[in-house]
């Protein structure tokens, strides 16, 4: 149900990351660039090949690390970014050691890593925030229907709502009643809204007059 949402927002984020780690590149750059030290900074244009490795490193990284493969909550992201930075800026300091690069100013990466662990950080907690509007924007809501009155149906009732900042909405119940065009009476403890609840020998009719993206059975074995 939530690998659809998983996948777009986790290209979000990757996407995020990389122009996050591109702009605190240039960011670092400037802010080392005035500040006077007895090694000199050598110019912009013998940087130009360690930005897309820098880049690379912070997305490959979180890529290994599974950082992008679900939506994390609000610590775990946290967490998630921090992990990304200790690897990535151990990793970026040790193909300069290893190549001996020794133009390649080391307070520059330090700014660099400090910077973008700052934007990573920030990013994230401003998500959950842009999840809504932004979701909105690229596709709009994915509309579930839930075929069912058990307590596993009203669980993912719960889990659509608490993920309807990543682009779910439930749209209702469908129950079989005593008689095949009535349906049952559907106890909703818990859910933030009241939901209509349709009957079974409805639901073709539902489906050609509603946007439903996904029915969902959560139904007894019987």
């Amino acid at each position: 149900m939530f690998s659809r949402h998983n996948r777009m927002i986790g290209g979000v984020y990757l996407l995020a990351d990389a122009l996050l780690a591109l702009e605190s590149f240039w960011l670092a750059y400037w802010v080392r660039s005035r500040i006077v030290t007895p090694r000199p900074l050598y110019p912009l244009s013998n940087y130009p090949w360690i930005v897309p490795l820098a880049v690379g490193i912070w997305v490959s990284v979180g890529l290994a690390a599974g950082v992008y493969r679900e939506v994390p909550d609000l610590r775990r992201a946290l967490a998630d970014a921090t992990r990304v930075f200790l690897i990535g800026t151990t990793l970026l300091f040790a193909i300069t050691f290893a190549f001996k690069l020794d133009y390649i100013s080391r307070l520059l990466l330090g700014f660099y890593a400090a910077l973008d662990l700052g934007a990573m950080v920030l990013f994230r907690l401003l998500a959950p925030r842009l999840g809504r509007p932004l979701l909105r924007a690229l596709g709009g809501f994915r509309h579930f229907l839930l075929v069912g009155a058990t307590p596993e149906a009203l669980e993912i009732a719960r889990a659509i709502e608490v993920n309807e900042n990543l682009g779910m909405r439930l749209s209702g119940f469908v129950v079989l009643g005593p008689g095949s065009q009535t349906p049952a009476r559907v106890d909703q403890p818990g859910l933030r809204r009241n939901y209509p609840v349709y009957s079974l020998a409805q639901l073709p009719e539902l489906l050609r007059e509603h946007v439903i993206d996904e029915v969902m059975f959560a139904v007894g074995k019987e």
